[in-house]
């Protein structure tokens, strides 16, 4: 496949953008490529394409993938508007979705300080340190 001026090439690990095409020589393409990587963009180089190692024309056209395939089913798209209804209703109610201050293993102690100990914690039968004896 031949290199043409506008193409998105890879040369040297980088992407490139190829700014012009000096084919005079039949057997030695000259190409005059500018990185659009986001750490040398800018940058500009002449190679030899044929001498080059790992050379690759990206052919990686995602605007001509948009729309291929079925949409989704009406399944999918109502599950997703539920979770962006749900997902807005909590960030705009904080009471709306609570955990439940009595649930778990920690029992009675844990929605009420002064039932608990200095760490937190009670035994049944046991006062704590905050209670007298």
């Amino acid at each position: 496949m031949e290199v043409q001026q506008g193409q998105f090439v890879e040369v040297r690990g980088r992407p490139w953008l190829v700014e012009s095409v000096d084919d005079t020589q039949p057997d030695l393409t000259t190409l005059r490529l500018s990185c659009i990587a986001d750490d040398a963009q800018g940058e500009q180089i002449e190679v030899l394409w044929d001498a080059e190692i790992g050379t690759r024309i990206m052919q990686d056209d995602t605007w001509a993938q948009v729309g291929r395939g079925a949409p989704d089913s009406p399944e999918v798209l109502a599950a997703y508007l539920r979770a962006i209804r749900w997902k807005s209703a909590t960030a705009a109610d904080r009471n709306l979705l609570r955990a439940n201050q009595g649930a778990g293993d920690c029992g009675h102690a844990q929605g009420d300080p002064r039932q608990r100990g200095p760490r937190g914690s009670t035994r049944e039968g046991q006062p704590s340190l905050n209670e007298s004896i």
